[in-house]
């Protein structure tokens, strides 16, 4: 049976394993195995990680000439397309497993019934997005030059093996629960989700698997998605593009393409 892509993915949004406050737009990141991100951690010279992981970003491999114009990511703004619902199912790139290392999760003993679950509904509390264009990133780093200190780093750019995130989907809380019980024909839809609510709240013999959840409730937001291009070099013209293909929506979408674009993001502690 083929996987439904989830509203989230539908706008073309690639679920982040292990929501976290430091991933940011502008965050690069490279394959890390068939399937798989991983953020460029540290820095780009190498230096062993400490205490804490600082993921690089376009500055650390484009460093910013003198009083040249960089590009800024947008203040955060609501989603006029996203309600805060979304429907999970197994193999869609979701890494539920991802959730039981955040700190501040709360899940009352029923994280490994959760776990077991084939469908998810997933709810945000006021999501926000915060996003960049990709024009300007195309504009900046095409007038200056990368770091010939990181001969690494700089041939994986050469060999179109670097994303960047463009976009990013935050909120200070969320919940998921079993959503086993739902079936929805069609689309997965923010009036498909509320109609199955519905449905579930009135059937008393299943409220017991419904209200088993797990929580989260941050004072600084966590992202929970992404959009990400490959940055690309043309090696005769010497210029870089983005690539206007976004990471893949879907197991499905990956395989059938045959390019390496993961359908989720692993962060690696």
């Amino acid at each position: 049976m083929n996987t439904k892509p989830g509203i989230i993915q539908q706008l073309g949004y690639t679920w982040v394993a292990l929501p976290s406050e430091d991933i940011k737009p502008l965050t690069l990141l490279e394959i890390d195995s068939p399937g798989v991100f991983k953020r460029i951690k540290n820095t780009l010279s190498g230096q062993k990680p400490e205490t804490k992981i600082l993921p690089s970003t376009l500055f650390s491999l484009f460093p910013c000439p003198p009083e040249s114009e960089t590009p800024k990511p947008s203040r955060a703004k609501a989603v006029a397309s996203f309600k805060g619902k979304d429907l999970v199912e197994s193999g869609a790139g979701f890494d539920i497993d991802g959730l039981e290392s955040l700190k501040k999760i709360v899940h009352a003993g029923a994280f490994a019934q959760i776990r077991k679950a084939k469908k998810w509904l997933y709810e945000f509390q006021s999501p926000r997005l915060t996003d960049i264009d990709p024009i300007m990133i195309e504009k900046y780093i095409n007038r200056t030059k990368p770091d010939q200190e990181v001969p690494g780093f700089l041939e994986k750019l050469e060999n179109n093996q670097l994303f960047i995130i463009t976009h990013i989907l935050h909120t200070k809380a969320f919940s998921i629960r079993n959503a086993n019980d739902f079936s929805i024909k069609g689309d997965i839809s923010a009036d498909a989700i509320e109609g199955q609510l519905a449905g579930v709240s009135a059937d008393a013999n299943h409220m017991k698997d419904s209200t088993e959840s797990l929580s989260y409730n941050g004072s600084k937001p966590v992202t929970f998605a992404i959009r990400a291009s490959r940055i690309l070099f043309d090696k005769v013209e010497k210029t870089y593009t983005l690539n206007d293909q976004l990471i893949s929506r879907s197991r499905s979408a990956f395989e059938s393409s045959g390019e390496l674009i993961p359908p989720r993001i692993r962060i690696d502690y």
